[in-house]
């Protein structure tokens, strides 16, 4: 973390920590939260390709006063999203964190907060001023372990957080924790394929979910680590699953061959 956001030296880094300090800077408590740590604990900084979230220890109205100076607009679960030239940056007082406000964890500090992640993989965060790096019991073991699994079943999203965790363990090729597979199965058989489906495409230009006709066999691809194959929707680039083979027709399923998923969430 350190070297990615005080050593780079690349223009898009260099306009991040610009935002970061001349923004945020007059906040004595500022943590980056969740995805930049936990994609640069995946794959390293060149692994990090999405947005940064910001946690901030002050009073909800200070933290609203910035907003409205930065022209930030309210997101759905009361923080800001700000924007600039180069980055999406959302931020959020810490009293205002969704796991809190509903009474699923007492968070006094940031630190806290990490019991109130939905993934155990985004259960850290950086804490710009002292430039230290706190993380859960075991975080790291999970990471290295490649297993994806649950913290706070509770969330505001569960059609958002399954399909998260179908595209992460399928085209991170990752294994889903039990807990996982349980949450998962629970909204399919609530909501449907179909649904998960349809939030996915409004999201994302592939659909993940769509490759699979049957629940079973997409809990099978979730639970079976690195058991990859080919899927292919009538173009030559290649998007490999697992319980999918590579065939000019629009689906099929295989029981066997072994590759690595190469796409990225």
């Amino acid at each position: 973390m350190d070297d990615y956001l005080w050593r780079d030296r690349s223009k898009t880094v260099l306009a991040l920590r610009q935002v970061l300090v001349e923004k945020f800077g007059d906040f004595e408590k500022v943590s980056i939260f969740g995805g930049m740590i936990r994609d640069i604990a995946r794959n390293g900084k060149r692994g990090f390709r999405s947005d940064v979230d910001l946690v901030i220890d002050a009073p909800a109205a200070e933290v609203k006063d910035l907003a409205d100076r930065l022209a930030a607009k309210p997101n759905l679960f009361g923080g800001f999203g700000y924007r600039t030239a180069r980055w999406e940056i959302d931020f959020w007082a810490l009293e205002t964190s969704w796991a809190h406000k509903h009474g699923h964890i007492n968070a006094s500090s940031v630190d806290d907060l990490m019991e109130g992640t939905f993934f155990d993989w985004d259960a850290a965060h950086y804490d710009l001023k002292s430039r230290k790096l706190y993380f859960q019991s075991g975080y790291l073991e999970r990471i290295r372990s490649r297993t994806l699994g649950v913290n706070l079943v509770e969330t505001p999203s569960a059609v958002g957080n399954a399909v998260r965790a179908v595209r992460r363990v399928l085209l991170w090729d990752l294994r889903a924790s039990p807990c996982l597979l349980d949450f998962v199965e629970h909204v399919v058989s609530n909501e449907g394929l179909e649904t998960l489906s349809r939030y996915e495409k409004r999201k994302h230009q592939r659909s993940v979910c769509e490759a699979y006709v049957e629940r079973s066999r997409l809990l099978e691809a979730l639970a079976a680590g690195n058991n990859k194959v080919y899927f292919l929707r009538g173009s030559p680039r290649q998007l490999e699953l697992p319980g999918i083979f590579l065939s000019s027709t629009p689906r099929g399923l295989a029981n066997n061959s072994e590759h690595r998923a190469s796409a990225r969430l």
